[in-house]
């Protein structure tokens, strides 16, 4: 089994209005090579984000609601955009959260992807928001094998 691509982004948040801003990176890992049914279906693929606070004071997480929190979109090889999970059409409710010095928050999530949009052979990235800090990871799809 291969090991999962990963790129590391860093980012840049402000911990309070008056402080300096933190260095926050997030890590997206995909299975590199993600199985996918031959068909309509729609499939759930699991994504692991780690973010993790390089510096030594907390950072402060903000979104403007809950759907705001998790952000992605795929792209083909072209830059083509496939799947857009970016439309949040929640009210304004504020989600925070605290990442302390030196921590890392890690959480599984799960991408659902329409089969029939993504072809055997080729290569995405995968753009994933979480926090509103962005990464992404590159994934090859695979069709399952049809049942008999």
């Amino acid at each position: 089994m291969k090991a999962p691509m990963i790129v590391v982004v860093t980012a840049m948040l402000a911990s309070a209005p008056a402080a300096m801003a933190e260095p926050v990176t997030l890590t997206v890992k995909i299975a590199p090579v993600v199985v996918l049914p031959d068909g309509q279906e729609n499939a759930t693929v699991p994504v692991t984000l780690t973010l993790a606070n390089a510096s030594n004071q907390a950072v402060t997480l903000q979104a403007s609601n809950n759907c705001e929190i998790h952000i992605w979109k795929v792209t083909d090889s072209k830059g083509t955009v496939v799947t857009d999970h970016g439309i949040c059409m929640m009210i304004y409710q504020p989600q925070s959260d605290t990442l302390a010095p030196g921590a890392h928050q890690t959480a599984d999530a799960g991408i659902s992807l329409h089969a029939a949009d993504y072809r055997a052979g080729e290569t995405y990235t995968l753009d994933y928001r979480f926090w509103n800090i962005s990464a992404e990871a590159k994934f090859a799809v695979k069709r399952a094998p049809k049942a008999n």
